[in-house]
Order: C-alpha cells, then structure tokens, then sequence
C-alpha cells in the first residue's frame, strides 16, 4: 500500500519578516499519479492535521468502493460522477466542503455552514466545514454520503 503522505519538499522561507515552514504533501491517487497539495504553514502541528485528514479519508473511502482521490493544488478531492467532498488541510484543522447546492443537504445539528453567496472559496459545493478533531465523525461522514450521486 502506498503511503497517505508524504513530504516532498520541506523548507523554512521568509514572508513578512517571519520565518514559516513551507510543506509540499503528496497524495497518491486511484493512478499511482502523485500530484501535489502545497501549503504554508504557521505552525508544524502536522502529524495531527494530517492524522485527522487520514481518519476522514478512511471514512469517507468505505462509503462506496467507487470513490476515486484526485489531489489539486490547495486540496484532494474525493470524486465519483462529480466531486462528493473537497479537503483542505490546514495548519491545525481540516476544512470540507460537501458538494451540494443550498437546500439539498439534511443537516439537523446545523453544523456546516452556507456558502453559497460566497465568490472564490476553494472546493465544491454550498456547504463548508472547518473540523479540528473526529467527535462527530460518523454524522459528518453521513452528511458526506448524501452527496454521493
């Protein structure tokens, strides 16, 4: 099995007088093909981050066996016909966006937030969620499975 991550490139770079670490992270998708999601990262608390991307991506996984990863520049999709979810990983926390448009989604715990009047968020989908550890994994991955077409 391949490795969920991996980092590629690793340096310290300077912005605005601060010095900050600079990650590349690799994720294998369905292909072999490793494609790149590149981040800058305040802090280096990255094995939980990506601990916690790792936790989701099993979950999300055994939905449906058809589930195909397609990394992008700033986050991985996970994709069937269309895209189900998009991840981003953050510095401490992971953010999802579910792909579905505004009234399409049964959330009674009122816990991903609308934004579809919002221009020039990354990922799909009209709903977004920032999530920092798994206490609701199994009602968020339902969320997630509405999505799947």
């Amino acid at each position: 099995m391949l490795p969920v991550y991996k980092a590629i490139s690793f340096e310290r770079i300077m912005t605005g007088g601060r010095t900050k670490p600079w990650l590349i992270l690799a994720e294998t998708d369905n292909y072999g093909i490793q494609p790149y999601v590149m981040k800058l990262f305040d802090t280096i608390n990255l094995e939980a981050v990506i601990k916690l991307y790792q936790t989701f991506k099993q979950a999300i996984l055994k939905l449906n066996s058809g589930i195909d990863i397609i990394p992008k520049k700033t986050y991985i999709a996970f994709k069937k016909k269309t895209n189900i979810v998009d991840i981003e990983i953050q510095d401490k926390t992971i953010k999802l966006w579910i792909n579905l448009k505004k009234g399409q989604l049964n959330d009674p715990l009122n816990l991903m937030r609308d934004v579809s009047i919002l221009k020039g968020h990354n990922g799909n989908g009209d709903y977004e969620l920032i999530v920092s550890d798994i206490e609701n994994l199994d009602y968020i991955v339902g969320l997630i499975k509405q999505a799947i077409a």
